[in-house]
């Protein structure tokens, strides 16, 4: 083995080592930290992409809440101009979170998801890898995250 080899294989497990030492295996949620599903991975502590679906979420201060929520909203919209929106009122759990739902072909594209307690709003963005029939085909991942009570959470 040339010296030549042994640099490019002594780089090439260093970036390995190094892919591997930035992979959290926890995220938060506000306060609530909550092991990477299977499957998953995070290299930020609000954000993962998974087999099926990436998920990412996003703080502001209340002023500027309303104004994320339109940013969110109008950059899926601008992305693929032919989705339709509804909004509905999470009901799982007394849910504080309200989730517009982006379709196209009357399936679920996009899901972006939206509460605030007196320190802070969230918005949360779903994103499928496919298109699902329904809110309930979201993961128990998503299904946790907005069962929460936003009021508990710092």
């Amino acid at each position: 083995m040339t010296s030549r080899s042994i640099i490019i294989l002594g780089a090439f497990a260093t970036l390995i080592v190094l892919g591997f030492l930035s992979q959290r295996w926890r995220v938060t949620f506000f306060n609530y930290k909550k092991a990477v599903p299977k499957g998953c991975k995070s290299n930020t502590e609000s954000s993962m992409q998974c087999e099926e679906y990436m998920v990412h979420w996003h703080y502001a201060e209340p002023a500027q809440y309303e104004a994320l929520i339109d940013l969110f909203s109008q950059r899926i919209i601008h992305e693929n101009s032919l989705l339709r929106v509804d909004t509905v009122r999470e009901v799982e759990s007394n849910s504080q979170f309200s989730t517009l739902l982006f379709k196209h072909d009357s399936k679920i594209v996009k899901t972006m998801s939206y509460g605030k307690n007196e320190q802070k709003g969230v918005v949360i963005i779903y994103e499928p890898l496919k298109a699902i029939p329904s809110m309930q085909s979201r993961p128990d991942f998503i299904k946790e995250l907005l069962s929460l009570d936003l009021r508990e959470l710092r």
